[in-house]
């Protein structure tokens, strides 16, 4: 039997997100950036130090174009899954919904829906950013997902590099910490 088209999307999709792991990875290797420390003493008890990051190689040009293709490959993916399910004679817009918020999904997103086996669609409305992460619907990874696509589709997709990895400071006895600024914002 052969893949259907939402398998094949998914699938390329997956590719275009390990060739851009792959790449991310040796780009990392390559020293793309230096990392260095200002310390200005402000007294015997006193330093302060800075930390900087600066780009010695710039991201690669294609790394938008193939975060963009997976990005749709995979949204894509969802809306095909769904559409497959539709009876023929009825297709119309169709497609996997994604939502944050309970009434906007009832509103909106059951039209595109409401001709496919009940109990998919009861996977489609539990998988829901509102449902699967009530706490913080817009971190959920299918509204992240969502996000992408429309940046995506509507504006410049932007790779940037970033390569904190861990963010903490030790110090001995004796020595406090009077003001702390991570670049996370943690």
């Amino acid at each position: 039997m052969s893949e259907s088209s939402a398998q094949r999307k998914l699938a390329r999709g997956i590719e275009h997100v390990q060739t851009l792991q792959g790449e991310a990875a040796e780009f990392l290797d390559e020293d793309a950036y230096v990392f260095s420390v200002e310390r200005e003493r402000r007294s015997a008890q006193k330093i302060a130090h800075r930390c900087f990051a600066t780009e010695i190689k710039p991201t690669p040009d294609h790394w938008p174009l193939l975060a963009g293709e997976a990005i749709q490959n995979l949204r894509s993916s969802l809306d095909h899954a769904v559409y497959a399910l539709v009876p023929k004679r009825k297709r119309g817009a169709s497609g996997f919904p994604i939502y944050t918020d309970t009434c906007e999904f009832q509103v909106l997103g059951r039209k595109l829906i409401p001709r496919i086996p009940t109990p998919i669609a009861a996977l489609i409305e539990n998988a829901q950013p509102y449902r699967h992460s009530p706490q913080a619907p817009s971190r959920d990874s299918l509204e992240i997902l969502r996000t992408l696509s429309n940046i995506d589709k509507h504006r410049t997709l932007a790779t940037i590099a970033c390569a904190v990895e861990l963010e903490y400071i030790g110090f001995g006895v004796g020595v406090s910490i009077e003001q702390w600024r991570p670049a996370t914002g943690k």
